[in-house]
This record gives structure tokens, sequence and C-alpha cells, in this order.
């Protein structure tokens, strides 16, 4: 669990990657929660992090809805990373 920072976290992002659920602290989750489309478990205390923990791995269908929704996450923020990059490079010129 980290309790502070800035920026995008790689943790959550591989976690997405590879289809595993995340259980983060809001830090720990900062730059994967917009748009927020239910991914994640956010808990800022040992207790609720313990909870959310055993949780996932008791409730087979909450886990698998995280999942699910996190790999649609990563597949939004993918193609608008890409847009947004494709945006600021300069195209050739196709008549060239």
């Amino acid at each position: 669990p980290e309790s502070s920072g800035t920026g995008l976290k790689i943790k959550a992002i591989e976690t997405f990657a590879f289809g595993l659920p995340l259980v983060a602290t809001t830090a720990g989750a900062m730059g994967a929660d917009k748009p927020f489309m239910n991914h994640f478990v956010i808990a800022d205390s040992a207790t609720d992090f313990a909870t959310a923990v055993l949780e996932l791995f008791t409730n087979e269908p909450r886990r698998s809805q995280l999942v699910e929704h996190a790999v649609q996450w990563l597949q939004t923020h993918k193609e608008k990373s890409k847009a947004e990059l494709i945006s600021h490079l300069p195209l050739p010129d196709k008549g060239a």
C-alpha cells in the first residue's frame, strides 16, 4: 500500500495488464482513477485493506467483475493515450 506520491502508478497498470484485481490506497490508485469504471477497490486503512483483499479471495464474482472492468479501463486508457500522442506528432506527407 502506498500512502503518498504523484502521477500514474505503474503498479496499478501492471496489475490491470496481468488481469488481477487491484486493492489500493487513494494515493496508490492515483492516475488510474479517471474515469472511474469500478475497476479497483480503495482501502485507505489497514483494516479496510485487509477486508477488501479477503473479500476478493472469497468472492469470485466480485473479483471477476473488477478484472473485467480493469481490462476495459486499460483498453480505454491505451486508446486515449495513443490518440493524444498521435495528435502531437507530425504526420508524414502522403503525397511525397
